[in-house]
């Protein structure tokens, strides 16, 4: 009995160990992960960004995780180069991503297939608002 009970104690902090953790060896592995979009599937985790987008403010500081595409794209304006995650829904005809600022500034090539961890944040533009996922890791 003591074995069995044992076994299962171990089993559930095994199993709120991969649950909570943003799984990367950095710093970040520690931070309970909120929203995780990496174990959704394609049209599910599309949905759930659409619904983020949305409703922004009940996500603001809370850790995302999310796997997708990097895109990095250069604006003239501000000359700065702005990288995104991006998932497609299970047709590839629609998409949804956050922009994404690392903590180490080493980011992946474009077109890269990437998971992402970091904290939803709300910036505010000229008239509008967009999220990023700030002090980001690359897993």
């Amino acid at each position: 009995m003591k074995k069995r009970l044992l076994r299962l104690a171990i089993s559930l902090v095994l199993i709120m160990a991969l649950v909570t953790g943003c799984g990367s060896k950095s710093a970040s592995s520690s931070k309970k992960v909120d929203v995780d979009l990496s174990k959704l599937g394609d049209t599910v985790a599309y949905t759930e960004i659409y619904n983020m987008s949305l409703e922004p403010d009940k996500y603001v500081g809370k850790m995302v995780r999310m796997t997708g595409v990097c895109y990095k794209y250069f604006d003239q304006t501000t000359k700065k180069t702005y990288h995104e995650c991006t998932i497609y829904d299970a047709t590839a005809c629609c998409s949804q991503g956050f922009e994404f600022e690392l903590k180490n500034g080493k980011y992946p090539k474009d077109e890269e297939k990437v998971t992402v961890c970091g904290k939803f944040t709300k910036v505010k533009g000229k008239g509008y608002f967009f999220c990023v996922l700030k002090d980001a890791v690359i897993e």
